[in-house]
């Protein structure tokens, strides 16, 4: 049996094999994207449901038709 001899791996390497180990280590493409993607939309759409619980929403339509000028 022949014994192999190390070979001194240079720096570009050594970094290119952390990020393959970094990106096997990920899940899924698709699945990354539906848990940003919920986590994008849940926020806003509470702060929505939020601001219509309380009245906001209607309170702001009726400022906003009040202030507008009037016609002709």
């Amino acid at each position: 049996m022949t014994e192999a001899t190390p070979t001194k791996r240079s720096a570009m390497d050594r970094f290119l094999t952390i990020v393959e180990r970094g990106g096997n280590a990920l899940p899924h493409p698709a699945t990354l994207f539906a848990l940003l993607a919920l986590g994008v939309v849940l926020v806003p759409l509470i702060g929505i449901g939020v601001a219509e619980h309380s009245g906001l929403i209607g309170a702001s339509l009726c400022m906003l038709v009040l202030a507008a000028p009037a016609a002709g």
